[in-house]
């Protein structure tokens, strides 16, 4: 497969070309590095099957203790899928609330953190919370009561080792679907291999995590919140999992990206040491989402009367909310998505870079990149539905590309005439490669490189890697061993940063 890999000394150009080209230090390889096939990999001496204190037993107990409560967990065998043998055991602590189920009266509003556990003060993390309230598989089993965090940990064996690194992992799709017990097999994967702790946390979704109501207790982007909070229940408690608090890793995924990239952001707390962010960024383009969006589309499906916000707002958080999610489904798609009307995050969208919104990125690590058929995926989940096709069954690239504008909801007249000569003969490629290949470039290609960028001019070491594979966790640029070495180290196996800055 072929990857891009390039660091903090490149220059990016976007647009007019399909692809966008390096003036300088980038090269375009084949993965031909040797990595250890899982079968010869030793595991970690405390995540070893005999070795994990060697008396670890699936039923065995496990306790941490908090900052706020005592977390008991248990132990749990990672068995081989080929034949069912046990390859390592490890600590697990599933369904941790961090902050106030977000209902009633609290829905549409910011996360309230969670200090009132159990009367003893005690939490059984024995199995994954409900997913949070979204439409597809999930719907049934999900509640608002969601607001939780899962965690995989190695056996300690001995209190004087040294803490182990944390990584946050957050993997979503659009920020409309996504659960933390999703990708368990990867996440124990991460603990066995690189004797490290791993947190999934969960966060609102789509219209409960994205309303915004334009008053003081609805004001939105409501499920940026409920990561930053979990962020800080994370480093409040690594202690307790015998984490180190001051090495802590984002891993995000999708629009996993997105959401651990707030963390650069000015006031946001600064969590991380270290960035592994795919897919999504702060500077992706989102279909418009403004302080009326949420009100004009919900009033009449749910039945809420009112000439203002607030009466609509109020009605709605007396809804079932299942009905409110199920609405939604009727609606053109990503409609409730980050605002950029609204903090943390309308910083971004008014600056001219984000040099004025990240926080000294000094001593900080960052690999990212994002794989072309995301924009792909972008245009044929939710953008190709909402075409209309001429009469003869065809798209006029003039009507799509106008279309498109109206589905991002953007309030600028950009005629498909007046645009350059290059970009409209790429528009017209054969079955609509073209608007699949810009939505990748405006989505997440342009806008990792310009974080990426930014984020070197505020003095972080950045990586930067492109892929033309498929877009699954740990592949196709990034390898599982690739992610434990940064984690470990912030270096990157093959990827050789280069001496100079942007």
């Amino acid at each position: 497969m072929n990857v891009s890999l390039s660091a903090s000394s490149s220059q990016w150009v976007c647009f007019g070309n399909r692809r966008p080209h390096l003036r300088s230090a980038q090269r375009s390889v084949d993965r031909l590095c040797h990595v250890v096939p899982p079968a010869k990999r030793g595991l970690s001496n405390t995540t070893r099957l005999g070795g994990a204190c060697t008396v670890a037993r699936p039923e065995q107990l496990v306790v941490a203790a908090g900052r706020y409560m005592t977390i008991v967990g248990l132990a749990g065998r990672v068995l081989d899928a080929s034949n069912q043998s046990t390859r390592g055991v490890l600590r697990r602590f599933l369904g941790i609330p961090y902050a106030v189920a977000p209902s009633g009266h609290l829905r549409f509003g910011r996360p309230n953190r969670l200090t009132d556990y159990l009367p003893n003060g005690s939490w059984y993390a024995y199995a994954h919370g409900p997913p949070c309230p979204q439409n597809g598989p999930l719907f049934e089993s999900s509640d608002e009561d969601c607001l939780r965090v899962s965690i995989w940990a190695p056996y300690v064996c001995n209190a004087s080792e040294p803490p182990k690194p944390v990584v946050v992992a957050l993997a979503g799709e659009w920020l409309q679907s996504g659960d933390a017990s999703r990708h368990e097999a990867l996440w124990q994967e991460l603990v066995l291999q690189g004797d490290l702790i791993v947190a999934a946390p969960n966060h609102r979704l789509g219209v409960l995590g994205f309303f915004a109501g334009d008053v003081p207790d609805a004001k939105g982007n409501d499920a940026i919140y409920d990561v930053l909070l979990a962020l800080t229940w994370i480093k409040d408690n690594a202690a307790a999992f015998h984490g180190d608090a001051n090495l802590m890793v984002a891993l995000g995924h999708g629009s996993g990206g997105f959401m651990l990239a707030t963390d650069l952001l000015q006031g946001s707390g600064g969590h991380f040491k270290r960035y592994i962010l795919h897919g999504l960024s702060l500077r992706s383009n989102f279909p418009e989402n403004n302080d009326v969006t949420g009100v004009s589309l919900l009033k009449a499906p749910l039945n809420c009367s009112g000439s203002s916000t607030e009466p609509v707002t109020k009605c709605l958080r007396g809804k079932k909310y299942k009905d409110i999610v199920a609405s939604t489904a009727a609606l053109e798609p990503l409609r409730f998505v980050p605002s950029r009307y609204q903090q943390p995050i309308d910083r971004v969208f008014n600056a001219t870079d984000l040099r004025s919104v990240f926080r000294n990125l000094s001593g900080v690590e960052i690999i990212c990149g994002y794989s072309a058929v995301e924009g792909s995926a972008l245009f044929d989940e939710y953008v190709f539905p909402s075409l209309k096709a001429d009469a003869a069954g065809g798209f006029d690239p003039p009507k799509v590309f106008s279309q498109i504008v109206h589905f991002f909801g953007y309030n600028f007249k950009t005629h498909f005439d007046l645009l350059p000569g290059s970009v409209k003969e790429n528009l017209k490629k054969p079955e609509l490669r073209g608007f699949r290949e810009i939505l990748t470039d405006v989505s997440t290609n342009c806008p990792m490189l310009k974080q990426a960028k930014e984020a070197g001019i505020r003095g972080a070491t950045v990586y930067h890697y492109a892929s033309l594979g498929p877009q699954d966790l740990f592949e196709p640029a990034l390898t599982l061993e690739d992610i434990i070495q940064f984690a470990k180290t912030g270096s990157v196996h093959c990827f050789h940063p280069f001496p100079a800055v942007f």
